[in-house]
C-alpha cells in the first residue's frame, strides 16, 4: 500500500500548482463566496477540501497532450457538466466536477506549467519550495472591487488565464537559474507574481462557479431562506 501512495501522489498534481497550493486556492475561493452562495458553500466547501478525491486525475493534461487550449476544452467540458449536476440535484457528480475545474483553474494561473520550458525540474522546484512552504507568506486580495462576475464564454476566459500566466515564464526561468540554491531568495525575487496569480486564481475560480450556480437556476442548498439574499462581500482588503 505504502508504495502505491508513493506512485500515486506525485501524478496526481504533475502539472500546475501543487496538492497544497491546489488546495488553498480553492479553500480560499469558497470562503469568500457571496452570501446569497452560503447554501452551496456549505454543501460542497468540505467534500470538495477535506479529501483528495475530488482532484480526479486528469490524464488527458498529462505531456504531449498538454496544451493551453486543453485546459480551456476541458474546463469548459467540466463546467458544462457541473451545470447539468447542479440543475438535475447530481450531488455526487457536481463534487467532482467542481473539483475538476479547481484543479483546472489551478493549473491555469500556475506560471511554471503552462510551457515546456519549465515543465519537471523547475516546475517542482516552485511547486515543492516556494509556493508550498511559503504559501502562509503570500499576499492574497480581491482584484476586482465590484464583485464577482458571470463569465460569457468559458472556453476564452480559462484560455486567456493560462496565456497571461506564460508571461512570467521567462523571469522564472532566470530567477530559478540565479538563485536555485537559495529557496528565500528566489521566493522573495518573486513574491509578486505568486500574490498576483494565486489571487487571480481565487477570483477565477470563484467567478466560474458563481456562474455555474447562476445557469443551474440559483439552487439553494440550505433551508434557511435567510441565506437566498443578494449581497456580497465587497472585498477590498488583503485576505487573511
Amino acid at each position: 500500500m505504502k508504495r502505491m501512495i508513493c506512485i500515486i501522489l506525485p501524478t496526481l498534481f504533475l502539472f500546475g500548482f501543487s496538492i497544497v497550493t491546489h488546495k488553498n486556492i480553492t479553500d480560499k475561493a469558497f470562503d469568500y463566496l457571496p452570501e446569497m452562495m452560503n447554501g452551496f458553500r456549505n454543501k460542497f466547501q468540505s467534500p470538495i477540501i477535506n479529501s483528495l478525491p475530488p482532484y480526479y486525475m486528469l490524464p488527458d493534461l498529462e505531456e504531449p497532450g498538454h496544451t493551453l487550449e486543453k485546459i480551456a476544452q476541458l474546463t469548459e467540458q467540466y463546467y458544462n457538466t457541473l451545470v447539468a449536476d447542479l440543475e438535475q440535484n447530481n450531488i455526487n457528480d457536481a463534487e467532482q466536477n467542481i473539483g475538476r475545474i479547481a484543479h483546472l483553474i489551478g493549473d491555469a494561473v500556475s506560471p511554471t506549467q503552462n510551457s515546456s520550458e519549465t515543465w519537471g525540474e523547475i516546475d517542482d522546484y516552485y511547486d515543492f519550495q516556494i509556493t508550498d512552504p511559503y504559501f502562509d507568506q503570500i499576499k492574497i486580495t480581491r482584484l476586482d472591487q465590484n464583485g464577482l462576475i458571470e463569465i460569457d464564454n468559458i472556453y476564452n476566459f480559462t484560455l486567456e488565464l493560462c496565456q497571461s500566466s506564460t508571461s512570467h515564464t521567462e523571469y522564472l526561468i532566470t530567477i530559478y537559474n540565479q538563485y536555485k540554491d537559495s529557496p528565500s531568495d528566489v521566493f522573495d525575487n518573486t513574491k509578486q507574481i505568486f500574490d498576483e496569480q494565486i489571487s487571480i486564481g481565487i477570483k477565477a475560480l470563484q467567478d466560474v462557479l458563481y456562474t455555474a450556480w447562476i445557469e443551474a437556476g440559483r439552487p439553494n442548498y440550505d433551508n434557511d431562506p435567510g441565506n437566498g439574499g443578494c449581497s456580497y462581500y465587497m472585498l477590498t482588503e488583503e485576505i487573511e
